[in-house]
């Protein structure tokens, strides 16, 4: 059954695994933006600890907009910014060097209009690089509920992953000192582990 699930900003290893486990996904493209999620913000890990990377957008957060509407701002540099945290947190991570050259373009060599686009585009790009073989679709109209919602369960709000689709832990690179970080973006999964992290997926 292919879970229903917003559409998030590199999105985490728990919101991957539902996704690989249900053989694809069912993309919420018919709701509002709706302010203090991961529609628009990651989770990431550095030699602090997790810590949360927030896309800027137009008009602010709080402006009720369908989600395949909302622009992104460009009052500061953003994507150079984004990618030179990504650099900073994972640039000695065993995978970098093979996966960087995926993303760095997407972050620098376009400008992107739609948050919708951006976060589409990063998702694409985290399933083939784990060479998950899933279909995505896309609601047609709202729905309040639906078989298969997990709308609203991948939240920054929520203080630990659902048991249900979260992997077994993986070795990550600051575990040393900080023991394992949870609902981390399927990018820390795929910098420290490669291709063998769709087994974790999977599991």
């Amino acid at each position: 059954m292919k879970p229903l699930l917003e559409l998030h900003y590199l999105p985490s290893v728990g919101y991957l695994a539902a996704v690989a486990m249900g053989g694809g996904v069912r993309l919420e493209a018919c709701e509002n933006f709706q302010k203090g999620s991961f529609r628009n913000r990651c989770r990431l890990a550095s030699s602090q600890g997790a810590f949360d990377l927030s896309l800027p957008l137009e008009g602010g957060k709080n402006r009720q907009c369908p989600i395949r509407e909302v622009r992104l701002a460009y009052d500061e540099n953003w994507p150079l910014q984004h990618w030179r945290t990504l650099e900073t947190c994972y640039r000695s991570a065993p995978f970098w060097a093979f996966y960087a050259d995926h993303f760095e373009p997407i972050f620098l060599e376009k400008k992107w209009e739609l948050l919708w686009d951006f976060n589409l585009t990063l998702l694409e790009k985290m399933l083939q690089l784990f060479d998950l073989q899933v279909v995505v679709e896309f609601t047609q109209q709202f729905e309040p509920t639906a078989v298969g919602d997990l709308r609203g369960q991948f939240s920054p709000k929520k203080d630990g992953p659902l048991p249900s689709f979260f992997p077994k832990k993986y070795p990550q690179l600051f575990e040393d000192r900080l023991g394992f970080l949870p609902n981390l973006s399927a990018l820390d999964l795929l910098f420290c582990l490669g291709k063998q992290g769709r087994a974790f997926l999977l599991d």
